[in-house]
């Protein structure tokens, strides 16, 4: 336990509180252990009184917890303001609270700012996650609209193509992402909808377009996610089973693809910054689909990862930009949508649209 020496720590070994000092001031907290104690100090210089009737500028301070993360891995945000009556927060939610903490998954090194006003004014202050691990560029390309149907799509193979051995072992995961950019002008119907996912049995009678490096069958199997109009969806499929669903914001138990019904199998409906603590298992978060818009860059990160025996843990991330803007999580049993020992093959794609999508495909 901790102890605070001009504050109280309530025990706990980790935190943040604020305070107001007056007048320079020392601060000391005491943490015992089975080894023994140690203290630590910290001074608060206080640099002048406010004059009565002016109204103080407000101050903050935001730090990150670690500083240096692997891509996709947790830092906590930490900020906390003084003389402010709310703050917003820049690559993150916070909520218009004036102190607290975030959970944030950077895939790349990223400046995240937080900025409090109060009646004297305004105030930003700037903290950086520094990220190693970065997934690297394999593969970029084009999803055109001429192949079987309209629909595109390609497998890369190389550093795309994963071991199903992985998500069978204690702690394995595996992970792509791809950036897309939808081409041309006019609104994006909801029908229209970019892909990325780990796939096996690659033997539909859909082809890919013959503008891709190689012609390519689609596949029978496969987890991931989706950008559409109406935001980020959750996609498992089995073609020959005729058991291929889909979970959106506005199908939270699931929607069949190939047949009536409906699966029952539910996700929460949370906020982003609830989504960010990690208490939640199977969830999306809430996002305004009004903003998927031609030209912008959207990226879609999807992870599979061990989750039990015989269970999978299905992860996705949409970006805006390089702002995290919606999550999706849920589980599956492996043997159900990956029956088979073959290869994982990821795959980008596309449905029929008026207009070609760019992409970039990413991979750690």
């Amino acid at each position: 336990s901790c102890l605070g020496t001009g504050f109280s720590t309530g025990g706990k070994i980790s935190g943040s509180v604020v305070v107001r000092p007056l007048a320079n001031t020392i601060y000391n907290v005491a943490c015992t252990g089975p080894g023994g104690t140690v203290s630590k100090s910290v001074t608060v210089a206080v640099s002048k009184v406010a004059v009565v009737g002016t109204p103080t500028p407000p101050r903050a301070i935001i730090v990150a917890s670690p500083e240096r993360v692997v891509a996709g891995r947790v830092s906590n945000l930490y900020w906390s303001s003084l003389d402010s009556t709310t703050c917003f927060g820049t690559g993150f939610d916070i909520g218009g609270k004036v102190s607290g903490v975030v959970a944030v998954k950077p895939l790349r090194t990223t400046t995240y700012s937080v900025t409090c006003a109060g009646p004297g004014g305004t105030v930003t202050k700037l903290v950086t996650v520094a990220v190693s691990g970065v997934s690297t560029l394999s593969s970029s390309n084009t999803l055109y609209t001429d192949g079987t149907d309209g629909f595109d799509f390609y497998y890369p193979g190389g550093a795309f193509d994963k071991t199903r051995a992985t998500l069978t072992t204690l702690g394995g995961s595996v992970m792509m992402s791809s950036r897309f950019t939808w081409n041309g002008s006019g609104s994006i119907t909801t029908d229209e909808h970019a892909l990325v996912a780990f796939t096996q049995d690659q033997t539909q009678s859909f082809y890919n377009s013959p503008q891709q490096p190689q012609r390519q069958q689609l596949f029978n199997y496969g987890a991931g996610a989706l950008i559409r109009k109406d935001g980020l969806v959750l996609g498992l499929w089995n073609v020959p089973a005729k058991n291929s669903i889909i979970w959106h914001q506005t199908k939270l138990c699931g929607e069949y693809l190939q047949r009536t019904g409906d699966p029952r199998a539910c996700l929460s409906k949370i906020t982003l910054a609830q989504a960010q603590t990690g208490a939640y298992d199977s969830y999306i978060t809430t996002y305004d689909s009004s903003s998927i818009t031609r030209g912008q860059v959207y990226e879609v990160k999807v992870t599979l990862s061990y989750k039990e025996p015989g269970w999978v843990k299905l992860h996705a991330d949409l970006y805006k930009g390089s702002t995290l803007v919606q999550m999706a999580q849920m589980n599956f049993r492996i043997a159900d949508f990956f029956p088979t020992i073959s290869t994982l093959k990821g795959v980008v794609g596309r449905t029929p649209g008026e207009d070609d999508i760019s992409y970039s495909l990413f991979s750690s």
